[in-house]
């Protein structure tokens, strides 16, 4: 398992814990599959990705569907306005830098939860 494997297991047995039903993706590939199967209301999407960046998976998202209702966050080693704002650009609702603090993603998630439709 990769370091970039193993930080997204640690998110997830993380957000497990504080009662959010979680699924996991190793890649854009499979984060496309598997969030028209899961429907997320919130997604952590990892900005360097390999293979295709975070930025273009969240458009593709975005043409779902099903994902119609889903807030997008931004996870990323970038923490610069100028990183900031690319996430605002590409309508991520939040933008959390890594290593990633849980109090931090936790806010982000319930800020996400919190927006009316």
């Amino acid at each position: 398992m990769t370091t970039t494997e193993e930080a997204a297991k640690h998110l997830g047995i993380l957000l497990e814990l504080g009662a959010y039903e979680t699924r996991i993706a190793y890649s854009a590939l499979e984060a496309l599959a598997v969030a028209r199967l899961f429907r997320p209301q919130v997604a952590l999407i990892d900005i360097h990705l390999f293979g295709m960046n975070g930025y273009d998976l969240v458009s593709l998202l975005r043409l779902q569907p099903e994902l119609a209702g889903c807030r997008y966050i931004a996870v990323t080693g970038c923490s610069g306005p100028l990183a900031v704002a690319r996430s605002v650009t590409a309508r991520f609702a939040a933008h959390v830098t890594k290593p990633v603090i849980a109090e931090d993603l936790l806010a982000a998630i319930a800020g996400c939860l919190s927006v009316e439709e």
